[in-house]
C-alpha cells in the first residue's frame, strides 16, 4: 500500500512532557501542582464541549488575570457521578497573529489537542501544536485561510554566533559570475573571487525529527515584560524567524526562561537561536498582542 503523503514535518509525538522539563518541576510534585491549579484555576465558559448526556469537557485557566502565560486544564466532568478527571494539561500562551492557510491536522487521541500543519502565502509552512484543538477545529479545516496566533517555548536560547561560508558552485555563484563578467568584460572566471555569504542578518527555521519542534536562528523585534510567575523569571520576545513581508514571514512570541540563559539578557535587535516548540491558536484570549506600555529595552 502506498505511503500517504502528509505535510507535516518530523514524527508526531502526543506527549506534554516537555512543558515539565521547561518548567524544572519534579516528577513527584506534579500531582501538587495540578491540584493547586485546579483550586485556583478560571473556568472558560466558551469552552465546555457536550460529549454525551452526563459527560462535559471543559477548559481552566490559572492565572485568572490575563498574563503572557498561562496554565491550561482541560477535564471532563461526570456529572451524575459527581466526579472530575484531568483530561490534560498544557500551557496557553498570547501569540502573534500570522495568515496562514490549513494544510492538514491531526487530532491527538486524548480528544483535547492536536497538530496543525500551515502555510504563509508565497513563503515557508509551519506545524504547530494547537493546544485547544478540539474547540477550534472548525477553524482548521483545509485549505481555509485563518488568522493563526503563534507562539513558541524557548527550549533553548543563546545569541546567535555569525559565520562566513565561501560559495564556489551553485545557482548563486552562477548568478554573480555572470554580473561581475558583465561589469568587468575584460576580465575571465579566473578573476572572479569567491562569493561569500555571511550568517550575521540571516534568520532560519529548520525542522526537527519531531513535529512541531524548529531549531531557529531569529531577530528580537520587540522584548515585552513579564510578571513572574511564582519564582520563574520569562522573557516574552517578539520575534521574526522567516521572510521580510506579509506573504512570506512568521512572527511570534518566543518565551523564555531566564534561568536558562545562562547569564544573557535579550534585547531588541539581537539576533538568538537555539531550539523551539511552535504553538498555534485562533481564539482571541490567548492572541492579542502587549501594548506599547508593556515594552521595554
Amino acid at each position: 500500500m502506498k505511503k500517504r503523503k502528509t505535510h507535516f514535518e518530523g514524527k508526531i509525538v502526543e506527549a506534554l512532557g516537555e512543558i515539565w522539563d521547561w518548567l524544572n518541576i519534579p516528577k513527584q510534585e506534579l500531582t501538587a501542582y495540578i491540584q493547586y491549579i485546579t483550586q485556583n484555576a478560571f473556568c472558560l465558559s466558551n469552552y465546555i464541549k457536550t460529549l454525551s448526556d452526563h459527560l462535559y469537557r471543559f477548559a481552566q485557566v490559572y492565572p485568572r488575570w490575563p498574563v503572557g502565560i498561562r496554565f491550561l486544564l482541560t477535564t471532563t466532568a461526570d456529572c451524575k457521578q459527581k466526579t472530575l478527571n484531568v483530561t490534560s494539561f498544557c500551557i496557553l500562551m498570547k501569540g502573534y497573529p500570522n495568515f496562514l492557510q490549513i494544510d492538514e491536522t491531526y487530532a491527538w487521541k486524548d480528544g483535547v489537542e492536536g497538530y496543525v500543519s500551515a502555510s504563509t502565502q508565497e513563503g515557508p509552512s509551519v506545524d504547530f501544536l494547537a493546544p485547544l484543538f478540539y474547540k477550534e477545529e472548525e477553524n482548521f479545516q483545509p485549505n481555509l485561510w485563518v488568522t493563526v496566533y503563534l507562539s513558541a517555548l524557548a527550549l533553548s536560547l543563546r545569541p546567535a554566533k555569525t559565520e562566513v561560508f565561501k560559495v564556489s558552485e551553485g545557482a548563486l555563484y552562477e548568478m554573480m559570475l555572470k554580473e561581475f563578467l558583465q561589469e568587468n568584460p575584460d576580465k575571465t572566471k579566473k578573476d572572479f573571487p569567491c562569493v561569500k555569504i555571511s550568517t550575521k542578518e540571516m534568520t532560519t527555521l529548520l525542522a526537527t525529527e519531531d513535529t512541531s519542534f524548529y531549531q531557529y536562528r531569529a531577530k528580537i523585534l520587540r522584548v515585552f515584560s513579564m510578571d513572574r510567575f511564582k519564582e520563574i523569571e520569562i522573557f516574552n520576545l517578539l520575534v521574526s524567524l522567516v521572510g521580510d513581508n506579509p506573504k512570506n514571514s512568521l512572527t511570534i512570541h518566543l518565551y523564555a526562561k531566564k534561568n536558562d540563559l545562562n547569564g544573557y539578557t535579550p534585547k531588541q535587535g539581537d539576533f538568538i537561536e537555539g531550539l523551539l516548540w511552535m504553538y498555534g491558536t485562533t481564539h482571541f484570549m490567548t492572541g492579542s498582542v502587549p501594548t506599547d506600555d508593556e515594552y521595554t529595552e
